[in-house]
């Protein structure tokens, strides 16, 4: 049995080509190809899941949303306040809805149908939020 670094159990075929096989005709037409593809290749088409377009959405409604004091808070917390500090304001949010105060259950509502219920949406809205640039990388974090 022969070993596998052993070449005297390959054989020739006799209807191998006897050199590499020259394609000459095709040259012009793989050039003109690349040509085309070159002059076709432009800026790549900005993709933008229809989940994340929906969140922009929501937030030019909230950008044109008229001037109320829930709307006015919601809005500096998406902007302005770094992820500690969303967290801090919606504790107190929350210990408001405790005790039944209005604003609190307005801005509540507001932040639910801003941002959404479950994960994806969130994560949605914070791509959003980078995506208009309405806050920094850091401070993207409701």
């Amino acid at each position: 049995m022969a070993k596998h670094s052993d070449s005297t159990n390959v054989i020739r075929l006799p209807t191998a080509a006897a050199r590499k096989v020259q394609q000459p005709c095709n040259k012009s037409g793989r050039e003109a190809l690349m040509q085309l593809r070159e002059t076709q290749r432009g800026p790549k088409f900005d993709y933008v899941f229809p989940s994340i377009r929906e969140a922009e959405a929501r937030l030019r409604e909230l950008d044109a949303m008229p001037d109320s004091a829930a709307a006015h808070i919601v809005r500096n917390m998406v902007r302005h306040l770094g992820s500690e500090d969303c967290r801090r304001v919606l504790g107190i949010i929350r210990c408001g809805l405790k005790h039944d105060d209005p604003l609190a259950k307005e801005v509540e509502s507001l932040l639910q149908s801003l941002t959404g219920t479950t994960v994806g949406d969130q994560e949605d809205f914070k791509t959003a939020i980078l995506r208009l640039q309405w806050a920094d990388q850091g401070s993207a974090q409701i």
